[in-house]
């Protein structure tokens, strides 16, 4: 009975220890528990995390894109740039073509179709963070007339979140097609010949009106999915109109003689084969600060619209 009691005894005194024991181990562990992050560092540890995964693997960019069929619906892919970077060079890149290179303008996209593969692709960018702007970069799908667009690829930067120069790389998955390329006729060449000439001779008759004629069926069909880039041009085109109707304008004297029609795609550029402008005109001060200006046309883009030829502006499409 002494020897039960002991062994109670002592089961009660080893349980009593390892209770003891085990309390004083978790409350050390209590105090040992570190301050729980918050959301905000717990996600932008999780886009290091990615950035630095992705930056360590090679990808694998996509093949060359199919022609597109007929009467398939096709879509524009453009990189739009908001916010704004700090000091040092700013350079994104489509699968290594500089898409932009420091300058840009403001609310225009750049249309990058043309750079697309056929399944994986590549955006690279090259940036300091603005001190209190964030950056905010993507590529977007555009079908026309739609009210949203898809976005294939998206990066983000806080303000002063780089305060070095950082460069990222980020895969993507596009589908672009290709568009077919033109088969100029003769009957097209002597076509986008008058087409020039008309617009020469709006110059000449300072008929600014007649200017913006001459581009608004491929300014009205660059709104369909492109109305940055529509609204851009246009502004860009009444202020030539405008300028050349000046009094003090004068052009010189036209002629088709070394010309030449080179198609790409959808588009063709009329210009000549010595490098110098198809036209311009003598060269004026507009005012006490400005400097020399002149009406000049070094390349003048055309394309079909709707079965006729137009001129058109260097959309990309």
């Amino acid at each position: 009975m002494c020897r039960s009691l002991f062994r109670g005894r002592m089961f009660r005194r080893i349980a009593c220890a390892l209770i003891f024991t085990m309390s004083a181990t978790a409350l050390a562990f209590a105090q040992a528990q570190p301050q729980q992050e918050s959301l905000g560092d717990v996600a932008r540890r999780e886009r290091a995390r990615k950035e630095a995964t992705q930056a360590n693997t090679v990808p694998q960019l996509g093949t060359k894109p199919s022609v597109v069929t007929e009467n398939e619906i096709v879509p524009a892919h453009f990189l739009v740039v908001e916010g704004d970077v700090g000091p040092g060079d700013f350079l994104v890149l489509v699968n290594g073509q500089p898409v932009i290179r420091n300058t840009r303008v403001p609310g225009l996209p750049s249309y990058v179709s043309s750079l697309l593969r056929d399944g994986g692709n590549l955006l690279g960018i090259q940036f300091t963070s603005a001190p209190d702007r964030p950056l905010y970069i993507r590529i977007e799908e555009r079908f026309p007339n739609e009210k949203t667009h898809g976005v294939l690829v998206r990066f983000h930067a806080n303000a002063n979140e780089f305060t070095a120069q950082s460069t990222r790389q980020l895969s993507f998955t596009a589908h672009p097609k290709l568009l077919p390329p033109i088969q100029i006729t003769e009957v097209d060449k002597a076509a986008i010949l008058k087409l020039v000439q008309t617009f020469y001779g709006n110059l000449v008759r300072k008929d600014g009106a007649g200017v913006m004629a001459l581009f608004s069926p491929a300014l009205d069909e660059a709104r369909a999915v492109y109305p940055e880039g529509a609204a851009y041009g246009e502004h860009a085109m009444r202020d030539l109109a405008t300028f050349a109707q000046s009094p003090a304008i004068v052009m010189e004297p036209f002629s088709s003689d070394g010309v030449e029609i080179v198609p790409n795609r959808r588009v063709v550029s009329v210009r000549r084969t010595d490098g110098m402008p198809v036209f311009n005109s003598n060269q004026i001060t507009a005012g006490v600060n400005a400097g020399a200006s002149r009406v000049s046309a070094d390349v003048i883009l055309a394309k079909k619209i709707q079965g006729q030829w137009r001129l058109t502006l260097p959309f990309g499409f």
